[in-house]
């Protein structure tokens, strides 16, 4: 698989689970760690994890 077809079944992914991915975000963000914050360390770590996964 091509990193353009990675980046594509990602944000797939990322569009079918949005509702829940934001959720625990929302969830676990406080006045001290932001949602974006969360969100984004989120995304990158489910990024990598894929990346993992697809390698297999």
């Amino acid at each position: 698989m091509n990193n353009s077809d990675y980046n594509k079944s990602f944000t797939a992914m990322v569009g079918r689970h949005e509702k829940i991915i934001f959720s625990v975000c929302f969830f676990y963000a406080t006045n001290e760690v932001s949602f974006d914050d969360i969100r984004q360390e989120v995304l990158i770590s489910l990024y990598k994890v894929q990346m993992e996964i697809q390698q297999f």
